[in-house]
């Protein structure tokens, strides 16, 4: 998931799909490095963070680590 959505604010969407599935694996992705200690702070649970540009491997690493 992008934390910079076109309609919606991505850590709000985090928020919710967190309290909807507590366990579900989150991936998340930003071109914007600053905005880690952001999703950190805020004590939002996901399993990877990755800034853009990134390797398609670094990705499915990623993936495969979060389940």
């Amino acid at each position: 998931m992008d934390l910079h959505l076109p309609d919606a604010d991505g850590i709000e969407v985090l928020r919710q799909m967190r309290d909807a599935q507590p366990v579900l694996p989150i991936v998340i992705t930003s071109g914007y490095a600053s905005l880690l200690p952001v999703v950190e702070v805020l004590g939002i649970a996901h399993h990877g963070y990755l800034v853009k540009p990134f390797e398609l491997d670094t990705l499915r690493a990623c993936i495969d680590a979060a389940h």
